[in-house]
């Protein structure tokens, strides 16, 4: 039961899903301009979907992460959710049991993973994905 949950979990993340290191733009980074600070990053997995039960399901299953509504943009479209983990202690859990199921994001999942684990430079890792969107 747990090997079909998770094969179709990566399916989710595979269609809907965003893998990302991007460096925090927030006020604390105003001390990594003026050289005093080395750059904090944010790491994240969302999955972004019309259907709430949907990420409700993941959330109960994978016990970590979050559930927000994304703000409209016209009234006449459907309500977007987004499932959302941003602890790296936690995108390590979630990924992992993942990795043999996913397809088109297993490389950005190995490359978080590889990042997480200190195998490889955040600022390496953080241009993959930025690359691997764009494709």
């Amino acid at each position: 039961m747990l090997e079909s949950w998770h094969s179709y979990l990566a399916g989710i993340v595979d269609g809907e899903g965003c893998i990302s290191i991007y460096r925090n733009k927030g006020s604390r980074d105003q001390r990594y301009k003026c050289g005093t600070k080395s750059p904090s990053w944010i790491r994240s997995v969302n999955i972004t979907n019309t259907c709430h039960p949907l990420l409700d399901e993941i959330l109960q299953r994978a016990g970590v992460g979050r559930i927000c509504a994304n703000t409209r943009t016209h009234a006449t479209r459907r309500q977007v959710y987004s499932f959302h983990i941003n602890s790296k202690f936690e995108i390590g859990g979630f990924l992992l049991p993942l990795l043999p199921y996913l397809y088109v994001k297993r490389e950005q999942a190995r490359v978080m993973l590889l990042e997480l684990d200190g195998k490889l430079p955040t600022e390496v890792a953080a241009k993959f994905l930025k690359e691997a969107k764009r494709q």
